[in-house]
């Protein structure tokens, strides 16, 4: 808003709040839009979207104009913490949160493994040597070495000095993106099979 004038310009959420939230045309009526908000909480913005997450579903802006949450749009907040965020604001959060610590980076290797040999859950039978062979050599190589760079080891007590933080999840997509782009693809003519 224009401190000299009050002449309010949307900004990016009033903007993309307002597109996501107009009616429907015909045939879209099951269509699920979603705000996805990935960066970190900023104390002043959130605060905004308070009324958008209790049941009023009403985004207020300071110009006074009120856009409603419709039935077919949703909010995520994908954030790392919520550090600035105020008891009021956390009271209304829905959160599900997940210590990397606790959960590890081998279930983002075997589902790249799962993706790139089935279909999703299911590896056929044909392809279970090469699961096997990349679960272990993964277990005998990748494992220690992302936790030499994570932890160190019995020689260097102090884990490494990373320039850019970069934890074992990360790693490990770095490294299924390498495998990926060497690896022929899977196809019916190409025999897989590990000697």
């Amino acid at each position: 808003m224009d401190e000299t004038t009050r002449d309010w310009t949307d900004g990016f959420l009033s903007y993309i709040f307002r597109l996501h939230n107009q009616s429907f045309s015909e045939g879209r009526e099951n269509e699920v839009q979603w705000i996805i908000f990935d960066g970190d909480v900023d104390a002043i913005w959130v605060e905004n979207l308070n009324s958008v997450m209790d049941d009023n579903r009403l985004l207020t802006l300071p110009n006074g104009e009120r856009i409603r949450l419709q039935p077919h749009c949703a909010i995520i907040c994908e954030v790392c913490d919520l550090q600035f965020a105020s008891p009021a604001t956390i009271s209304r959060c829905g959160m599900v949160w997940v210590d990397s610590k606790n959960l590890g980076f081998l279930p983002f290797y075997e589902r790249w493994i799962r993706l790139r040999y089935g279909e999703h859950f299911v590896i056929p039978e044909k392809h279970e040597n090469q699961k096997v062979f990349f679960i272990e050599m993964f277990e005998k190589y990748a494992v220690p070495c992302i936790d030499f760079v994570l932890h160190g080891n019995g020689k260097r007590e102090e884990k490494l000095i990373q320039v850019i933080i970069i934890g074992g999840v990360e790693l490990c997509k770095q490294l299924c993106n390498l495998l990926h782009s060497f690896l022929p693809p899977i196809s019916e003519e190409y025999d897989t099979s590990i000697t």
